[in-house]
Parts: C-alpha cells; structure tokens; sequence
C-alpha cells in the first residue's frame, strides 16, 4: 500500500466526495465542508451516460480538484448515475465511470444508480457505516 493511500486513510484527513452525474452536467459535493461545485460535461452522448471516456475523466477530476482541500489526499468518491437510464447501465458503462474516476485520482469509487440523499451518503464514505445492517435472529 503506498503511502498517500494509507495517510488517506486516516479519519482526521478523510475526503469524501458525492458526484452527481447527468447527461449535461456534473454536480460535486464534499460531504466534510459541504462545498458544492456544478460544471457542463464537456462532452455528451445521446445513448450513454459516459460520453468519451477521457472527457469524462477530465470533467470528473475538475470537479474534485475544486472540491479538494488537502489535494494530496485521495478522497473516496460516491457517483449517483441521474439520467439516460430506459435500458439500464451497462457494466461497460459502469466499469468506464469508476475507472474514470479513479483515473481522476479518487481512493474508493461507489455508484449508485438513483439520487442518495446526503445524510447516507455521509454514513457509508465518512463513518464507514453500513446503511443496511443484517438483523440479529
């Protein structure tokens, strides 16, 4: 493990971004400062979700560069999938927006393919809680 991901790590240090991505727009929040940054995609797609796959992963970094407030540490992102969704996602699909955003330089990547509202969100990449804890029988 190198180290800039063991010292991201750290709860103290700990990024944690959610990313809401259309077909238009990006929409980023950081779930520690509740920074929010919306930027245009610089490219689309009429039937995918992820468009060119190095204008996504340049969108994506933008986003989390301005979101940042230690640059040094990979933050754990969340990517909630809004749009463009008749047929579902492909794991074509799916595979090319993580490996986007990890190009873009995030620790951890989660999708969700529906809007999770902010309080979730901040359980599961920050306290690291389970949001569906199996009953004890």
């Amino acid at each position: 493990m190198d180290i800039i991901r063991l010292i991201s790590k750290l709860p103290i240090l700990k990024q944690a971004y959610q990313i809401k991505l259309s077909p238009y727009e990006l929409t980023g929040e950081n779930l520690i400062t509740r920074k929010v940054l919306t930027i245009k995609r610089s490219s689309t797609h009429p039937r995918s979700l992820a468009g060119d796959f190095f204008d996504l992963e340049k969108d994506i970094k933008q986003v989390m560069q301005g979101l940042a407030f230690r640059s040094w540490v990979k933050p754990s992102v969340l990517i909630c999938l809004e749009g463009l969704d008749e047929g579902g996602y492909t794991n074509i699909e799916k595979t090319g927006i993580k490996e986007a955003t990890m190009g873009a330089g995030a620790m951890d990547v989660y999708l969700a393919e529906q809007p999770i509202d902010y309080s979730t969100a901040y359980e599961v990449l920050v306290k690291g809680n389970d949001i569906n804890p199996k009953s004890k029988d």
